[in-house]
């Protein structure tokens, strides 16, 4: 039986959640251009971050936000790829 983790605090949660949205900023700073820009692409990571950290909260495991996370990216860099003529 696998152990549950204690849920982190709300600061940690936010600061988590912010740092993601921060990360996919990351993809701007290198001249790659973005269906919607920067808000849709941060804007998105934010949202996307705070809905599996409820998933992660409530489920007690990260599973669902990693298999959620990989099926996100392989739609975004496919369409960042033919965007960006890559």
């Amino acid at each position: 039986m696998m152990k549950k983790h204690a849920k982190p605090g709300i600061a940690a949660a936010a600061s988590s959640i912010i740092l993601f949205g921060l990360f996919h900023f990351s993809f701007l700073m290198l001249g790659l251009g973005y269906q919607g820009g920067a808000t849709n692409l941060v804007g998105g990571a934010l949202i996307m971050g705070a809905h599996w950290y409820l998933v992660a909260a409530k489920s007690g495991t990260i599973r669902y936000g990693i298999f959620a996370h990989q099926i996100v990216n392989s739609l975004a860099f496919a369409s960042l790829f033919v965007l960006n003529r890559v």
